[in-house]
């Protein structure tokens, strides 16, 4: 089994109606000033999730109280990328303000996303998974103060990296996202 199959079975398991538009990332709040970040890929095989705002008739988190010590938190989107025989997932946040709760929704996404890949590992029954995926962390912002990464052609930009060992970055939002090329970091 290679990772193709793994994201074959990523789409087969999740429900369509958190699927969104490729292009664009979007926040739905009317006074963010991180709107909309342009998805920039000449590979058609990648997959746009949003899991923080939910049809009325679903629950992310089901099994939950509602509280507030963070468990409820989730990042705007997950991208499972396909190339070369790699799933890249990337696990993205856009912040106009309050910063400060992004590393939470970055982490809680992963999380999720881990336990996306690792059930379709296990429908699969691939043992090795850790070899055929890479989970990475965007902070998109549009806040002042919050230092950003720059991009450069052959440098990895994913430098920091939380307690868990997720590697992340922080990219402004003015700028477009180039998935092909964030793959390769």
């Amino acid at each position: 089994m290679t990772s193709l199959h793994l994201y074959q079975r990523i789409y087969d398991i999740l429900h369509l109606d958190l699927a969104t538009e490729k292009h664009y990332l979007t926040e739905d709040n009317e006074l963010a000033t991180c709107r909309s970040i342009s998805i920039l890929s000449s590979n058609s095989q990648y997959l746009v999730y949003k899991f923080d705002n939910l049809p009325a008739r679903m629950k992310l988190f089901p099994f939950f109280k509602n509280s507030n010590v963070g468990h409820m938190q989730m990042c705007d989107y997950v991208i499972f990328y396909y190339q070369n025989n790699k799933l890249s997932v990337f696990i993205c946040n856009l912040k106009s303000k309050n910063f400060s709760n992004s590393n939470d929704q970055i982490l809680n996404g992963y999380l999720f996303s881990k336990f996306i890949t690792e059930m379709a590992s296990y429908t699969l029954k691939i043992s090795h998974i850790d070899t055929l995926v890479e989970f990475k962390g965007i902070h998109f912002t549009s806040q002042k103060g919050v230092k950003k990464t720059s991009t450069r052609p052959g440098k990895s930009i994913f430098k920091n990296e939380y307690s868990n060992g997720l590697k992340y970055t922080v990219l402004s939002c003015s700028s477009a996202c180039n998935i092909d090329a964030l793959s390769k970091m």
